[in-house]
């Protein structure tokens, strides 16, 4: 994601976005009024008007450490060495 933010006059801007397709196809789309809702409640003076979310991104953090683990981690590692075993070296 790149974003320029661009001052057209004293008192108005214009935001620029550029997104991977990953971010705005089926059902990610609603994000980006999410982030129209920040901007309009902080340009107000207002709270956030977004529901806080049940997970944050540490508790995926804490899941996906736990989970990156033994038999797991040993399973995907031997199948990427034997994927790569005769790959050119750089």
């Amino acid at each position: 994601m790149r974003t320029v933010l661009l001052r057209t006059a004293e008192e108005r801007h214009a935001l620029l976005m550029t997104l991977h397709h990953i971010i705005t196809t089926a059902g990610h789309s609603h994000s980006l009024s999410g982030l129209s809702a920040l901007y309009n409640a902080y340009s107000n003076n207002q709270a956030s008007p977004l529901q806080q979310l049940e997970v944050q991104y540490g508790d995926f953090a804490v899941w996906q450490k736990g989970r990156l683990q033994g038999e797991f981690v040993a399973e995907h590692l031997s199948y990427w060495k034997k994927q790569l075993a005769d790959a050119p070296r750089a």
